[in-house]
């Protein structure tokens, strides 16, 4: 009876999750740019000019991207008219970083999601951990480092799918969160018998990302190891926390620490690194933050 038992609860909890995972199909279509830079992450050969054309054709996409290369963040002071000369000036990785961050963040404020699901927040929190990641990986020795922006800025998408496809659930697990001081994957696991994390995973198997993005994504609130190279899963789960003690979380508590007292890189071993990582971090985030 006790095997029954269980039979019924595993069915159940892989019924909630295939529909979690349906919940994709009811986002919002990609953009011909956002399809063309997911390709450029899948190991596809584009061009610079090929992401400048595709960024020319949105309007919106286009007019931010500029605005932010003409700003006092970028150094430049209106001159900068063409997107292909900013793609010259910024590099193409730079650029691509930027347009993701942008395309993503107006793909998922469209999401109709549970009651409470704190679309901006969830957003910067995407962006936040996308830069401090890739901030890491150009700093220090890290598997995959190219794969750090993209691991970081979608790192979540699975609680995205949880609000979406299962909202009654998403409600009970943020009462257990709010009631118990729980940790919020600790919670999935008991109202849905999986996380977001898992979710997430899947995701970046579906949109053809590299094996390395699927596996940092998938791991990124997992025990992991340090030593260099370190894994891409080490760099995305230091700063998913690093950020959500900066306050920059879905849900942001108080008492949040500042900047100084930020001590979540440490394990890392990145030595006198560590301040400037910090300080860059800041800065390239203070350049977007007010367009996401």
């Amino acid at each position: 009876m006790t095997y029954v038992g269980a039979m019924v609860i595993d069915s159940t909890h892989t019924k909630l999750k295939d529909q979690a995972l349906r919940a994709l199909n009811q986002l919002p279509p990609f953009s011909p740019i956002l399809g063309t830079l997911i390709a450029t992450l899948a190991g596809e050969s584009v061009s610079f000019q090929q992401v400048a054309v595709q960024i020319e054709k949105d309007t919106v996409l286009a007019g931010t991207v500029l605005r932010m290369v003409n700003s006092a963040m970028y150094g430049r002071r209106g001159n900068i008219s063409s997107v292909r000369h900013a793609v010259a000036l910024i590099g193409l990785d730079r650029l691509r970083n930027v347009a993701l961050s942008l395309s993503i963040s107006q793909l998922w404020a469209r999401a109709r999601a549970a009651r409470r699901w704190p679309a901006s927040q969830f957003n910067l929190h995407g962006v936040a951990t996308a830069i401090l990641a890739d901030t890491i990986a150009q700093n220090t020795q890290v598997n995959y480092p190219e794969g750090a922006f993209v691991a970081g800025l979608l790192h979540d998408v699975g609680k995205l799918l949880i609000a979406v496809g299962l909202p009654s659930e998403f409600e009970q697990v943020l009462d257990m969160v709010e009631h118990t001081g729980r940790e919020w994957s600790a919670c999935e696991d008991a109202v849905l018998g999986f996380h977001h994390a898992e979710l997430s995973g899947l995701v970046m198997e579906r949109w053809n990302l590299p094996l390395e993005v699927q596996r940092a994504v998938t791991h990124h609130h997992e025990s992991f190891a340090f030593g260099l190279p370190l894994p891409l899963a080490s760099v995305i789960a230091t700063a998913d926390l690093t950020v959500n003690q900066m306050g920059l979380t879905l849900f942001p508590g108080k008492g949040t620490p500042p900047p100084e007292k930020i001590e979540t890189l440490a394990p890392l071993g990145l030595g006198d690194r560590e301040p400037y990582i910090i300080v860059n971090f800041q800065s390239e985030f203070e350049a977007i933050r007010s367009y996401c």
